[in-house]
This record gives structure tokens, C-alpha cells and sequence, in this order.
């Protein structure tokens, strides 16, 4: 397996290097960018013309973007910027698979999402991209680009070992908020159908909680017909209980290594195996996906699901689909169940980076059109470009009453609210290039009170448990480091422990010396702590 993989990832390289030899460097002559990278695609007519009157095509990659560049929103930022905006949509399920065909072909967006170095199953990717200039590094002078420029001051631990910048990360708060993505969402009104007043504080009262859920009729059909938790969007939930998390780097035995190999794995486990074979969790918890996970909970088949705790998640799921399913369901039945202890001792909450993905810059882009999308990218971070984001022009799709936003967008029969910016002009979606402005959805007309309520409350929660890493243990950057790719053996690890496997230590033992001699593990925990001690990280 190892070997393939190496020759697989050879394969890539190479095929990047064709692409970019053949494809990224055809003009006339090269030009020296104010990065002091070469620069592609420039040829001289082009370096002639005023970069100010040319007009560009400027595509630009982002999920669920199909109904994108049709708009008046779409109409502002063309004539704003003197440009022609169209969007490649991504699918979940395969955009990765696609940005690497892009990729090995010349036809990557000019700029796009992508996790970048803030995911480590991504790293190995974006730093060959980097390395055979298949993305664009960031200018070294940023202050044309003020708003670039003041996000950036808080990400010079971002730069590659060259010590260039490659990635802008899309914010989730305003730097004014901590950030934290996933919470535990529970059926309030079946704990209070069941009599159950308080909150578990700890994992046997979770236990308890998700068996009553199980088998005590929390619905009141008399049917035996629902379990306590399923899918959700990761296993934070459990994870956190016992202070690991599968994406970053722990200190465990003086010395740090990957949280997919921590010891702890095996507590995780015997947890699961526990409501597993309980008939406790939903059985089908391995085979489905988040999105049919959330279904099975607004459809009354499970009391708990761990998601993400943004006011828009709870708002699409509560109110926009719950309540269509019964009326008498709504984000007013669900509750959030706050970080439980273990005998190691209160959770750990691994809260996320102040985002989770980046915007990547074509690297066969010449300098001109690069400038043309910083601009705009500048743009969309500003007051004005968040303002366009959330609530449409002024006038068309919104007036100010006072300091408050009244939407003119037409009303929701189904709420009773007035519809969502998106459906009635999707370009506004265009600020997640830059922002998921998690923050900024409670400013929106049409969202329900409740729904902020949920969000902040489970933000008041989790904070207090948030683990405290110097930002720099995050993205060490070593050859080993970057190589590492287990992600995928280790979920699949964590699966079978649970439902296959009666040792679960032996199971677990066996995957850990798997990775260690065969995936490079090894050699990155080597790495890793080298360059943490020369950092003199503590």
C-alpha cells in the first residue's frame, strides 16, 4: 500500500509539472511579479495594455455557487470591477477529486476554496501545487489590499517554508469571537416528555440519556422505534469527552504525536462499542452520511446528533425542514447538551482555527488578473462587501429603519419572515469566498430569534473547555509532517473497533503499529517534535 501510494503521488507530481511547463509559462517573455515569483502568461501586448480598462472572465470555485452570476448582485460586482464573474460549483461528495483533475489539466478556477494546509489530509496536495507553481503565492506587499492585509497580521504562522503566503483563509467570526464549530443537539422535548430535567455532566449520565432515549418511549407512540444518537458531522462529541481530537497534535507521554494515534483511541472505542452493543446507537451510525444523519433527527428517529452550532444550521434544519415535517416542531423542541467529563477528567474542546478552509489563487494567472482579484477579494471583506453579502443593495433588497436592517425581500409564507437574501439573489452567496460570516447571519432579517439563541448558547458552553495550543503546533511543516495521510485508516479504525471487533485494544494495537512502520507516522512524530523543540514551542 505504501508503495502505491508513493508511486501514485509521483504520478501527480509529474503530471503537474507537465501541466505547468506546458501551460503556465507561454508568453512571449516572463515578468517578475512584486512577490519576486515569476509570473505566467504575460506576454507582451498584454504588459502593454492599461490593466485598469482591461476587462477579465474571472471564474471562481465554491460550493453549492450553480445559480451563482445571474444577478443583481452578480450585475454590481461585473460593473464595479469591470470584469464577468461565473462560478464552477462544487459537490461535497467529489470537489477534491475535480480540483485535482483541474489541477493536472491547466483549468483550475483563478480562485477558488479549498482546505489547503488547514486540513492534513489536503497538506501533501496544496504544497506541490505551491512547489510547481499550480497556485499563485500572495503578493509580499499586501497594503494596496487593506482588508487582506489586517486579516493576515493574525496568520504569519500560514506562510509555506519558503516563507510565502498561498492561501487566504475564508473566516468563520469576526476576530472579535471565539470560534467553535460542533455542538451536541438534543430532543428537549423528549427529555421533558421522559421527566428528565437535567443535562448530563458526565459520560454515564450521557449513557443513561441516550439509553432512555432508546427504550423508554420518549415519542409517546408506543413503538419501539428510536435510538439515542446517530451520524452527525464528525465524532467530536465522543472524542472530546475523552481530550483528543483526530486532527491535531497532543502532548501525550512528553512528547507530541498525531490524536489519531493517542491511546485514548481505545477509551473512544470501548465507548461506542458500549452503546453499540446496547442497541443504544443508530446502527446504520457507519453506513450513512451527516445530511441523512440530521434527517433521521428532525424526523423524530433520534434524541441526539452532534452538528455544526450556527444559527443558519440551526434555522435550515429546524425551521426550514422540522417544521415542514410537523408543524409543532421547530428549533423551540431542541436543546444543547453541554461537553461531558470522564475519569480523565472535564472535555477538551478542540476548537477549530478561526476557519477551516482557504482561497487558492490560480497560479497561470499573470499579474494584472491576479491584481483584479485581490481587489475584489479586498472587496468582499470590506463593511460594504459584508453589507452586499448579508443583505443585498440598498434600496433594491433592503432600507435602514434607525441602525436596523429591514429586508425588502418578499415574505416567507412558510414563516412568516422575509425570505433569505440567496433565494432571491444567490450571487450573495459570493462572501463565503472570503468569510462563512458565521456572526454576521444574526443580523439577518430572516432569521429566527431562537436560532441565535441556540448558537450563542452553545458557544457560551464550549468555550470554557477550549484547549489552548500555540497556533504554531497546528501547522509545523516538515516533509514527514505533510506526507502523513492516515485519516481515512483511522476512521475506518474507529468504525470496526466499535461494531466488528470483541479487543479492542488488540484491534487498535494492531492499526498502531500499521501506521507507525508503514505510513510514515513514525517519521513525522520524529519531525514534528525536532521542529517543535527548535521553534522552542512548549
Amino acid at each position: 500500500m505504501k508503495n502505491i501510494k508513493v508511486v501514485l503521488s509521483i504520478c501527480l507530481i509529474m503530471t503537474m509539472i507537465i501541466s505547468v511547463g506546458c501551460g503556465g509559462k507561454t508568453g512571449d517573455k516572463e515578468v517578475t511579479s512584486d512577490n519576486g515569483s515569476e509570473t505566467a502568461n504575460v506576454d507582451n501586448k498584454d504588459s502593454e495594455a492599461s490593466s485598469e480598462d482591461k476587462h477579465y472572465d474571472i471564474k471562481i470555485g465554491l460550493w453549492g455557487s450553480a445559480d451563482y452570476g445571474n444577478d443583481e448582485i452578480a450585475d454590481y460586482i461585473n460593473e464595479k470591477f469591470n470584469v464577468t464573474v461565473s462560478f464552477e460549483d462544487f459537490s461535497w461528495a467529489d470537489y477534491l477529486q475535480k480540483l485535482n483533475v483541474a489541477a493536472s489539466s491547466g483549468t483550475l478556477p483563478d480562485m477558488f476554496a479549498h482546505p489547503a494546509w488547514s486540513s492534513v489530509d489536503t497538506r501533501t496536495t496544496f504544497f506541490q501545487w505551491a512547489e510547481y507553481e499550480v497556485i499563485r503565492p500572495l503578493p509580499k506587499d499586501l497594503s494596496s489590499y487593506k482588508n487582506i492585509s489586517a486579516l493576515m497580521e493574525n496568520f504569519e504562522f500560514l506562510k509555506t517554508r519558503d516563507g510565502s503566503h498561498y492561501m487566504l483563509p475564508r473566516i468563520a467570526w469576526q476576530p472579535e469571537n471565539a470560534f467553535v464549530s460542533q455542538a451536541t443537539w438534543v430532543r428537549k422535548d423528549w427529555m421533558e416528555n421522559l421527566g428528565i430535567t437535567k443535562m448530563p455532566t458526565n459520560s454515564e449520565e450521557l449513557y443513561e440519556l441516550l439509553r432512555a432515549f432508546t427504550y423508554d418511549d420518549p415519542d409517546g407512540n408506543g413503538k419501539d422505534d428510536t435510538y439515542g444518537i446517530t451520524k452527525g458531522g464528525e465524532e467530536l462529541w465522543v472524542l472530546n469527552m475523552f481530550q483528543i481530537n483526530d486532527a491535531n497534535w497532543i502532548k501525550e507521554d512528553g512528547k507530541y504525536i498525531p490524536g489519531m494515534v493517542s491511546k485514548r483511541n481505545i477509551d473512544v472505542i470501548k465507548y461506542l462499542k458500549r452503546l453499540y452493543d446496547d442497541g443504544i446507537i443508530d446502527p446504520d451510525y457507519t453506513t450513512i452520511k451527516a445530511e441523512q444523519g440530521m434527517d433521521k433527527f428532525i424526523s423524530g428517529k433520534v434524541g441526539a446528533i452532534a452538528a455544526t452550532s450556527e444559527a443558519y444550521q440551526f434555522k435550515e434544519n429546524l425551521v426550514d425542514k422540522m417544521k415542514k415535517i410537523n408543524p409543532e416542531w421547530g428549533p423551540e423542541v431542541v436543546d444543547i447538551i453541554p461537553p461531558v467529563s470522564t475519569e480523565y477528567g472535564d472535555p477538551v474542546i478542540n476548537a477549530f482555527d478561526n476557519y477551516w478552509s482557504g482561497t487558492l489563487f490560480n497560479g497561470s494567472m499573470d499579474d494584472d488578473k491576479m491584481k483584479r482579484c485581490l481587489e475584489i477579494y479586498d472587496f468582499l471583506l470590506s463593511e460594504e462587501g459584508l453589507q452586499l453579502g448579508r443583505f443585498g443593495l440598498e434600496g433594491k433588497h433592503f432600507e435602514m429603519n434607525g441602525d436596523k436592517y429591514k429586508s425588502l425581500l418578499p415574505i416567507d409564507p412558510d414563516t412568516n419572515l422575509p425570505k433569505t437574501l440567496t433565494l432571491e439573489q444567490p450571487t450573495a452567496g459570493i462572501k463565503s469566498l472570503v468569510t462563512w460570516d458565521v456572526d454576521g447571519r444574526w443580523l439577518e432579517p430572516s432569521m429566527p430569534e431562537r436560532c441565535v439563541e441556540l448558537e450563542k448558547k452553545a458557544h457560551d458552553l464550549l468555550v470554557p473547555y477550549e484547549r489552548d495550543i500555540d497556533a504554531r503546533v497546528r501547522y509545523i511543516s516538515t516533509p514527514a509532517v505533510d506526507a502523513m495521510q492516515i485519516g481515512d485508516i483511522y476512521r475506518e479504525m474507529l468504525f470496526k473497533g466499535f461494531m466488528a471487533t470483541k479487543d479492542v485494544e488488540k484491534h487498535f494495537n494492531a492499526y498502531l503499529k500499521d501506521v507507525l512502520e508503514n505510513y510514515g507516522v513514525q517519521e513525522a512524530i520524529d519531525e514534528f517534535n525536532a521542529e517543535a523543540e527548535k521553534q522552542g514551542i512548549k
